[in-house]
């Protein structure tokens, strides 16, 4: 292994580092990890140990939790127990094994009601922290950042790279994958790149990506106008100033979540379009 390989895992945990989850935390929709699991029962559980007299929840957590469970969980009102060993509880249990929509659910209600001290904040970093695919907007609504359509444009891409021939550019993919989730942007983009370029270079000896677009061009007539879309997306990381400039070949290149998000799915569609393409003129098997 070389050195610059230590590196990179020294920012990995080893799950990651491995590639056992290819897909990035980001994309996986509709699910809940459990460090996600774990961070917002921190920020819950502190919270309501903060509001608490001896046994009894006060006034702001009371009123959450009866609303909460009269009007979202439609239960009874004298069924309502205030005291803090039986919420507690109740809720520890919603966090164990409640799915994602029960958990964010509950979140969300609580958000909707604006009354508790730097709440919204606190659910925001347990959030970015963990790389979930949702996020909060306009303090009370929680969203997701990403879509079914760009998760399975990922997943169709691992697939059309499953051959032999293209094992290097599925590590590279999968790589981008990992980097997204630990939250290393530049370097998740530079393997995004590194994928597309790993194709390219069945197609193209030369490696030039220009080329490799003009073979596609003259033998499965890409638009032109697409052939350009594809150069600017790629000029963007070859730029002075860009991703891949060997001044700033750590990672410490000026991208967030939003940018790694995208190249991610713009490269994995590429991926697929070239293979795609490629195939349909004979330039491949």
């Amino acid at each position: 292994m070389t050195d610059d390989q230590v590196s990179v895992r020294k920012n990995l945990t080893f799950e990651q580092a491995e590639g056992i989850h290819p897909i990035p935390a980001q994309l996986q929709l509709k699910e809940i990890s459990q460090q996600l699991r774990s961070l917002l029962w921190k920020v819950v559980h502190d919270s309501i140990q903060r509001s608490c007299r001896y046994s009894m929840i006060m006034e702001e957590w009371r009123n959450i939790l009866y609303g909460y469970h009269v009007e979202h969980l439609h239960l009874m009102a004298d069924d309502f127990n205030d005291t803090k060993e039986v919420q507690i509880r109740k809720l520890r249990k919603l966090f164990d094994d409640g799915n994602y929509a029960e958990i964010l659910g509950f979140i969300q209600f609580v958000l909707r009601c604006k009354s508790l001290y730097r709440f919204k904040e606190e659910v925001e970093v347990a959030l970015i922290k963990s790389k979930a695919a949702y996020r909060i907007i306009d303090g009370i609504t929680i969203i997701p950042i990403a879509s079914e359509v760009e998760k399975n444009t990922l997943e169709k891409a691992f697939q059309d790279l499953s051959t032999i021939e293209f094992n290097g550019a599925r590590a590279h993919l999968s790589q981008a994958a990992i980097h997204l989730t630990a939250g290393n942007y530049a370097d998740s983009i530079r393997e995004s790149i590194h994928a597309v370029e790993s194709v390219v270079r069945i197609l193209e000896p030369s490696g030039e990506f220009s080329k490799a677009l003009a073979k596609l061009e003259n033998s499965s007539g890409i638009h032109p106008a697409l052939k350009n879309g594809f150069r600017a997306i790629y000029g963007y990381t070859c730029e002075e100033g860009g991703i891949r400039h060997p001044l700033i070949d750590g990672s410490t290149a000026n991208v967030d979540e939003a940018e790694a998000l995208f190249m991610i799915g713009a490269c994995a569609s590429f991926v697929s379009y070239i293979i795609s393409k490629a195939r349909k003129a004979g330039l491949i098997k």
